[in-house]
Parts: structure tokens; C-alpha cells; sequence
């Protein structure tokens, strides 16, 4: 199995060598009043850090579902299963266990109620899951769970499941949702749309990145 986190760390390693010599440069173009290039640099420089956070998320968000076979056993799949249309929810598998629904905000409901019939704690998430209503915004449209907690259930479907996906990572289980209709095909997964977005956004970065960077990124993944 890989080391994700030893390779981000081998990627992240490189860069504040990088910084440490744009620094340099910025520092040189200052001195000349090179405003020009200051900029340039100023830019690079910026990048450089979105760059940073871009591989740490990526690197953290394939660590996360890189889970040992036996903990990632079928019968532990949440799957939405949905009308026809894919409109609207009529049920939510986890294994053999069927709990039915209509709303898309009675997801969340329903799976931080199992947490806690499978004998877990549940996990305070700000704005999110609270023992009280004080953890929340005026606005919030809560839901009372079953241990007297309460949960915010005022959002659309796709930030409702990748909500409650953050809920079940942090409360120890498989985080990944499927939505199926009835039928058995699948209409979509949240955490494979973000993963889509974040591969994007990375390559953009990457482009951007110096030729250097590019580099020592192509080797620590072997791409040269």
C-alpha cells in the first residue's frame, strides 16, 4: 500500500527551499526597485502557497479512503437509494439495515441516529451537530437527535451529504455515500465530484507553478 503521507511530505518538503529563493529574488528585485519583477515574484510566490494547500488536501482527501479491506466491507456501504427520477429519496441502506425517508434533510437525521444506535459518540461539529442550540446561527433549521443533541438540516441535498460523509468520518466510519436509484444505478457521489474539483484545481496550480517546482514534483511522483 502507499504512503500518502509520506509522500506529501516529500513533495511539501521541497517547497520552503522554493520560498527561501523566491524570497531571495523578491528581496533582490526590492533592492534594484525592479517593480516588474517584483510582482512577477509577488505573484509566483502566492501561487506557490495555493500550490501547498492544493497537495496538502488531495494527499489528506486519498488518505482518508485508503482504508484496510476488512474496515471497508461491503456490508458497511451508506447507499441514498432514490425514486426513479432521481428526484427524491425514498430509503437509506447501510449494509442489510433499510431505514425509509422523503426529504433529503432527513439524511443526516437518520445516519447521526444510527451512530448512536451502533453505541458511538457523536461528534460536535460547529455549525453542524451541538448539544445545545447556541452551537448554531440564528437562522439555522435544526432537527433534535436522539440522544437530546441537535443538527442543522437547512441545506441542499449535495451539502447535506457531504456534511453528514464529514459526520461519519469523524465518528470513525467509512465516510463515502452513495446515491442510487431504485433500480441499482448510481446517480452520483459528493466525494467523487470534490475529489474531481480538487484534481482540477491541483493541475491548474501545477501549471502555473515554476518549472522547478514542476520538476521535484515529477520526481517524488516518479513521472520522469
Amino acid at each position: 500500500m502507499v504512503n500518502f503521507a509520506q509522500l506529501k511530505e516529500s513533495l511539501l518538503s521541497y517547497m520552503p527551499q522554493l520560498e527561501e529563493e523566491l524570497w531571495k529574488l523578491s528581496e533582490r528585485a526590492n533592492q534594484n526597485r525592479n517593480l516588474n519583477q517584483m510582482g512577477k515574484v509577488g505573484s509566483i510566490i502566492r501561487e506557490q502557497k495555493k500550490l501547498v494547500d492544493a497537495i496538502s488536501y488531495l494527499f489528506d482527501e486519498i488518505a482518508k479512503v485508503q482504508i484496510e479491506p476488512e474496515t471497508n466491507s461491503a456490508n458497511q456501504a451508506i447507499r441514498i437509494i432514490c425514486s426513479r427520477n432521481g428526484k427524491s429519496p425514498t430509503a437509506i441502506r447501510i449494509g442489510e439495515k433499510e431505514m425509509r425517508i422523503r426529504k433529503w434533510n432527513e439524511i443526516p437525521v437518520t445516519i447521526a441516529n444510527w451512530i448512536l444506535e451502533d453505541g458511538k459518540n457523536l461528534p460536535e461539529i460547529q455549525n453542524f451537530i451541538s448539544p445545545d442550540k447556541e452551537g448554531f446561527m440564528k437562522s439555522a433549521f435544526l432537527k433534535q437527535l436522539r440522544n437530546g443533541w441537535f443538527i442543522e438540516v437547512g441545506d441542499h441535498k449535495e451539502a447535506l451529504i457531504k456534511k453528514t460523509e464529514k459526520l461519519l468520518r469523524n465518528a470513525g466510519y467509512p465516510e463515502e455515500i452513495l446515491v442510487e436509484t431504485e433500480d441499482g444505478s448510481r446517480i452520483s457521489s459528493v466525494s467523487d465530484r470534490a475529489s474531481n474539483d480538487w484534481v482540477k484545481r491541483l493541475m491548474k496550480l501545477y501549471r502555473k507553478a515554476p518549472p522547478e517546482t514542476q520538476s521535484k514534483i515529477k520526481e517524488v511522483l516518479g513521472l520522469h
